[in-house]
């Protein structure tokens, strides 16, 4: 890259007769540059662990080039690294089984991961859809969304999620439609309850109690009286057979 900085600083030891000085220079340098490479790998790994000097075999030779060329321009040597090229990566023999172990448990790591990911996307699309995701971001972040948005949002919801909301709505109209009832029946019978009160309240007690035990196959009503020193009740706990139970004949 610069001969005059190179001849200057860079020993090179004199040519015998007969002797090439291309290669002379070469075999003077070789043991100089492959000190400097061997501290600019060692310089480079200890940045790295195994399962990313594993993985990043383009990244390495860059880094190791710059640390290199940055050696070289300090001592002016006038030489310019060109490439680096990364043929193997290998570990000491001594730590050959731990080193294996490593990476089967890394592999193992990555396996886990892999499938708990797996597990979570198929667990939010039965859960909501593919867009729940997207939605869920859209509905944490961004405070600007109004309630209209909001609702079309939930709408795009698919899988058990939706299901869960179709039934909430039903269940709020069902609710709503019956306060409507109660209302509209309330307002009908005002008339009458102002006649009579006691009446109309004894009806409606009556009729709330044979709502409750509709699904019953037997009932029995027992009103207290004023006045009465007591009631005795008596039950045949023999119920009597020709009486089949509601849905069977």
């Amino acid at each position: 890259d610069d001969p005059e900085r190179f001849f200057k600083n860079v020993y090179v030891r004199n040519v015998k007769p007969g002797e090439i000085y291309f290669d002379v220079i070469r075999e003077s340098i070789t043991p100089f540059l492959e000190d400097l490479i061997d501290g600019a790998v060692v310089t480079a790994m200890v940045n790295y662990t195994i399962d990313e000097a594993i993985s990043s075999q383009d990244r390495i030779p860059k880094h190791v080039k710059k640390l290199l060329q940055e050696k070289l321009d300090k001592i002016e040597s006038g030489i310019k690294a060109v490439s680096i090229q990364l043929t193997a990566i290998t570990w000491p023999r001594q730590v050959d089984y731990a080193f294996l172990a490593s990476i089967k448990a890394s592999q193992g790591s990555q396996k886990a991961i892999s499938k708990a990911k797996g597990y979570a996307e198929n667990t939010l699309n039965e859960t909501a859809g593919p867009v729940a995701a997207e939605l869920l971001a859209v509905l944490k972040k961004d405070k600007t969304v109004s309630e209209r948005e909001k609702e079309l949002l939930w709408t795009q919801l698919a899988g058990t999620s939706q299901e869960k909301i179709a039934q909430a709505r039903a269940y709020r109209t069902k609710v709503v439609e019956t306060a409507k009832a109660n209302a509209e029946y309330l307002q009908k019978i005002l008339p009458e309850y102002r006649k009579r009160p006691k009446l109309v309240i004894q009806k409606i007690y009556q009729d709330a109690v044979e709502y409750v035990l509709n699904n019953t196959d037997e009932k029995m009503i027992i009103q207290s009286t004023e006045g009465a020193r007591g009631t005795e009740i008596r039950i045949l706990l023999n119920r009597d057979p020709t009486i089949k139970p509601r849905g069977k004949k």
